[in-house]
C-alpha cells in the first residue's frame, strides 16, 4: 500500500498540477496574444481605410476646385467674347452711318448713283460685318470650350 503522506508521492501531483497549469497559462497566452495581434491588424486595417478615403477626397475636392475654376474661366471669357461681339457690331453701325453720311455729297456724281453706290457698299458692310461677328461668336466659344475641357481634365 501507497502511503499517502510519501513526499514522493505529492512532489509528483505538485510536478503534474504545475504542468498542467503551466501548460492551461500557455495555451491562454497564446490565445491572448494572438487576439492582440488580430486586433491591432484591424486598428492598422482601418487607419490605412481611413487614410485612403481621406486621400480619395482630397483628390476630389482637387478635381473639383479644378473643374470649378475653369468653368468661372470658361464664363469670363464668354463675357469678354459677347462684349467683343457687342462692340464689333457698334463699330458696324457706325461705319454703317460713317458710309451713309459720306455719300450723301459727293461732287459729280449724280444723285442716283450716289445713293445707289451707298446703299450697296452700306448692304455688303452689313453683310460682312454680320457674318463676320457670327463667325467670330462661333469660334471663340468653341475655343472658350476647348479650354475650358482642358483646364477641367484630371492632371
Amino acid at each position: 500500500m501507497i502511503a499517502l503522506a510519501s513526499p514522493r508521492l505529492w512532489a509528483a501531483v505538485f510536478l503534474a498540477l504545475v504542468l498542467a497549469c503551466s501548460h492551461f497559462f500557455a495555451l491562454r497566452t497564446g490565445k491572448a496574444l494572438k487576439q492582440a495581434q488580430w486586433d491591432a491588424q484591424r486598428v492598422q486595417d482601418a487607419e490605412t481605410a481611413r487614410k485612403a478615403i481621406e486621400a480619395s477626397r482630397a483628390k476630389e475636392q482637387a478635381l473639383q476646385a479644378t473643374l470649378t475654376k475653369a468653368q468661372d474661366d470658361a464664363s469670363k471669357r464668354e463675357k469678354t467674347l459677347r462684349a467683343a461681339a457687342a462692340g464689333a457690331r457698334s463699330e458696324r453701325d457706325r461705319l454703317r452711318d460713317a458710309i451713309a453720311t459720306a455719300t450723301s455729297g459727293v461732287p459729280g456724281d449724280s444723285s442716283s448713283t450716289v445713293l445707289a453706290r451707298a446703299a450697296a457698299l452700306g448692304g455688303l458692310l452689313d453683310q460682312c460685318a454680320a457674318r463676320y461677328t457670327e463667325v467670330a461668336e462661333h469660334a471663340s466659344g468653341h475655343a472658350s470650350d476647348a479650354v475650358m475641357l482642358h483646364g477641367g481634365w484630371p492632371k
